[in-house]
Order: C-alpha cells, then structure tokens, then sequence
C-alpha cells in the first residue's frame, strides 16, 4: 500500500509531467523592435516573435495592432502584414509618413493567434519619436537662396539691414522664413510683397541644396595656445590636443558641406576677446571651442559641455546644441558622462567666448588629461578621431532638431 508521502510525491511528479509542457508552450513573447528616438518619419516597424512559430495573419486586426500619436488619437496606417517567415509582423507607415518631431504609440494587442495555438502572455507597447523633418525646399526659380524657421520667440522685421531700422512686423517662433540674400547677418526677405531684413541669428537655416549642414558658417574654436599651453600631463599639452581634435572636427564638417572655419590653425594665440571677434567678422551661425580639463591630484575624469545661461540670445538653442554634442561623445569614446552644464555668470565656469557669442554656443571639455585613463584617450589618434565625429554627428543632429 502506497504511503501518504508516496502518494503525495508521486502527485507532485504527475503534475509536472502533465502541467509543465504545456505551460511553457503556451505563451509568446516578442523581441526588441529596434530604436525609439530619431526615426525616420516613413519607418515601417516590425514585430518579430519567437523563433518556431508561425502568424495566424487573419488574426490581425486594427484592434490589436494600433498606433496612437501623443494626444491618444489613432493614426491612420495601411494594413500589418506578415512576413514570409511567418513570425514577424509589418506595421507600415502612414502613407504620409508620421508627423516629424512627434512622439507615438505603437499597440501589440494579447489576441493575435499562431497556428500551434500558442497565445500572447501580455500585449505590448513600443513609445518612438519621429526624427524632425526639415522644410522643404521652396520651388526652382523663385530667386531665394535660402530658408528657415524662426528660433526666438519673436523676429522683428526690418525696412532695411540695421537695428536701427524701423520694425515693420514681426515672425513668431517656429514661422517659415525664404530668404533671398544676405546682407552680413542680416536676411533680405519680402515681406507684404517688399523688401525687408530680418536677423538671420535666430533663424535655422538651409541652404537650397545639400544636407542640413551646407553652407553652415560653424566657427571651431581650438582653446588655447602658443605661450598658453592649457593643461599639461600624462605626456601631453591641452594646446597641442585642442587642435589637432579641432582639426578633424574641421574636416569632417567641410565633408558634410558646411563652411567650418577655426579661430586658430596652428600654435598660435588668440585673446578670448579676439576669438568672439573673429567669429562676428564671419558672420557665423555656431560657436564650438574645443578644450581639454585638468585638475592635478584629484581622480575627476570623464567629459562635460556646457552652454551659457547668462546669454542674452540663443541661450535654449546653445543648450540643445550641447546635449547633441555630448551624448554623441559619451556614446562613441565611452567615456565618463558628467553631464551638460549650464554656466553661470560671475562664476568659475563664466566662459567668454560662449558668453559673448550671439549664435548657439558651445564649450566642450573632452577629458581630465590629469587622469591616466582620460589622457590615454586623448592622446589616442583612434579615440581623436571618434570625438571628431562625436561633434559633427552632434551639430547635424542639432539641425535635425525639434525647434523648441
């Protein structure tokens, strides 16, 4: 006669033969659907599940697949479809595309069936953000040479180039401005079908053709120089870093069309003074100076950038021109993240030339070069080059940007 103990093992034993299986064949899950910030407005997103199974395609309905845009409205999207491998679900972009610089909800709801008969064990949602799109070029032959969008929150309109000149009307932030020359800073546009001028400083422009960076007047600042050599450790001179990653930056910028121009180009030095002034002599649109930290015996490492809360102008779009720069350093170099960093002024981090500097304005402090493995990177040809392409990669996505 079987014991109670037996009986109960034995029990125990039949459950999980009969139960087990079946639980761990009943439910699917699917994978990452891939990246969420910054993506093209015409993506078609697909739902990949586990691998072994197999879509019941007519299962699919706009019921459990939806996609809301940020005030909880459906949108519109031609049918999901499966893919032949029978295990990942379609979802095509509007025929539009999404809206750019919007963020939205893609839906998976529990009731999409698979031929073994497996059920879904939770539904899912994927939040993304559509890259901002980019104006479109105004039609062939209509004289302008360039266009934008209005960053400040008001732009005064002119009656000729000059403060002085009386103020005829006015642009809000985010309005579209064609632009059909340039007088130094200031744009010559029609207004009310005559000429006029507006500051071309609180505007994002584009060129006619090319990418998001042609024609860009981008002033790089390599910090320092000649008899001011900056920081000096580990076997290296900031001046000497500054410049060579300076440079690069330079290169790269020219490669994307921009009109990348330095304050310096060799060991040479100029007054802070003199490097804001360089830029307004060029009638620039960006401000980037490039430097290296130090702060003997101390284990502080890592990058920081930072734009300037005491401006006068452009002070947001400085700041947003920082976080681009930054985030794509820390991604590509590794590198400790300090963070981006608003100077105050009347303090230590009272930077001149992002002070003084009309346009949006950035300082980059790339490493501790008193830090053994921060000055490993930068005097590093292979980690120079990846900052280089950290800041031109961060400018253009600048561009791309949201106007906020």
């Amino acid at each position: 006669m079987m014991s109670f103990k037996e009986y109960i093992f034995g029990l125990i034993a039949f459950l999980i033969v009969v139960l087990v299986p079946s639980v761990a064949q009943a439910s699917v899950t699917h994978v990452n659907m891939g990246e969420a910030d910054q993506i093209d407005v015409h993506k078609d997103w697909e739902v990949a599940f586990n691998e072994g199974v197999r879509i019941v395609e007519s299962s699919i309905t706009d019921a459990n697949i939806v996609v809301k845009d940020n005030e909880g409205n459906n949108v519109d999207i031609p049918d999901p479809y499966v893919k032949e491998d029978g295990r990942v679900i379609v979802v095509p972009a509007p025929e539009e595309g999404y809206k750019g610089g919007h963020t939205y909800k893609l839906y998976v709801g529990k009731t999409i069936a698979f031929e073994s008969g497996k059920e879904m064990e939770d539904r899912y949602m994927k939040t993304f953000q559509t890259e901002w799109e980019i104006l479109d070029p105004p039609s062939p032959g209509d004289d302008i040479v360039s266009y934008g969008t209005v960053t400040s929150d008001t732009l005064n309109i002119r009656q000729y180039p000059g403060e002085e000149a009386d103020s005829v009307g006015s642009f809000k932030e985010g309005d579209r401005v064609d632009i059909y020359g340039f007088d130094g800073y200031w744009a010559k546009i029609l207004y009310n079908g005559e000429p006029a001028y507006v500051h071309k400083t609180y505007m994002k422009l584009r060129a006619m053709t090319g990418g998001v960076l042609q024609d860009q007047i981008i002033i790089i600042d390599p910090g320092h120089g000649d008899g001011d050599p900056g920081a000096t450790a580990n076997g290296g001179q900031e001046k000497e870093i500054n410049l060579d990653v300076s440079k690069r930056i330079h290169e790269r910028l020219k490669e994307m069309g921009a009109n990348s121009i330095m304050t310096r180009e060799d060991d040479s030095f100029l007054a802070l003074s003199e490097r804001v002034e360089f830029a307004d002599e060029n009638f620039y649109d960006m401000f980037v100076s490039i430097h290296t930290n130090a702060l003997p015996g101390s284990s502080a490492n890592g990058t920081e950038t930072f734009c300037h809360g005491g401006k006068a102008s452009n002070q947001e779009e400085g700041c947003l021109l920082a976080e681009k720069i930054h985030e794509q350093i820390v991604a590509k170099t590794k590198i400790n993240d300090r963070g981006v960093k608003v100077s105050t002024p009347g303090t230590w981090n009272d930077f001149h030339v992002i002070r003084n500097t009309t346009t949006p304005s950035v300082l980059v402090e790339l490493g501790f070069l008193t830090h053994s493995a921060d000055a490993e990177k930068l005097l590093s040809d292979h980690y120079r080059d990846l900052y280089a392409d950290a800041v031109a990669e961060g400018i253009k996505n600048y561009y791309l940007a949201e106007i906020k």
